[in-house]
């Protein structure tokens, strides 16, 4: 007698619940994904005005930041450029001053160097102050016009200071170590004989 193959009908129900769980799921994915596009809408809507103003100014920063560069940049070559032409024409005030405005280290340098043929220090003094001199320039230029230097002042007292610890005055020591302001090179050693004489 032939049989018919029966229906595996448990198989069928879990094959369809597996796939309506997987709609489902795939569904609530979907919806969640439209809630946060929809909150992430309205936070850049909220937010545009300062959003824009940000990008705003990261342009113009970068813009700025590249225009800069670029004066730097051509300054720099024709500060070089004038310096080599003052190189063989020693006397030609009107680039001297060209110089002096473009690049007031580069003058110096050259003025250092002029000063071996005239011996004039004039022009040297009168730079010697300028706030935007390299330090150590500003200290070579203190040497060539007699004057005590930066350095060799701070370093005196530094001197004097180590004699004081020697002769255990180490109050005395300190106060003069503290007079020493704003002087990178002897910093480090400042702080090592603060710390070995105890001294915080």
């Amino acid at each position: 007698m032939l049989q018919l193959p029966q229906n595996n009908t448990k198989g069928n129900k879990l094959s369809l619940k597996e796939n309506v769980d997987t709609i489902k799921s795939e569904l609530d994915a979907q919806e969640e994904f439209i809630k946060n596009f929809i909150k992430g809408e309205r936070f850049i809507r909220k937010y545009k005005y300062y959003f824009l103003a940000i990008i705003v100014a990261i342009i113009v920063y970068s813009l700025t930041s590249y225009i800069v560069n670029k004066i730097k940049e051509s300054n720099l070559e024709k500060a070089n450029t004038i310096y080599n032409q003052l190189v063989y024409d020693l006397n030609n005030t009107k680039l001297e001053n060209e110089l002096k405005n473009l690049d007031i280290n580069l003058y110096a340098m050259f003025l250092l160097n002029k000063i071996k043929t005239d011996g004039n220090l004039n022009a040297l003094k009168e730079i010697s102050n300028d706030k935007n001199l390299n330090y150590l320039l500003k200290n070579i230029i203190y040497l060539n016009t007699n004057e005590k230097s930066i350095f060799l002042n701070d370093y005196e007292k530094l001197i004097n200071a180590y004699k004081l610890m020697q002769e255990n005055k180490i109050k005395e020591a300190n106060i003069i170590l503290d007079t020493i302001k704003d002087n990178a090179e002897l910093a480090q050693i400042i702080k090592n004989l603060k710390h070995y004489q105890g001294i915080k």
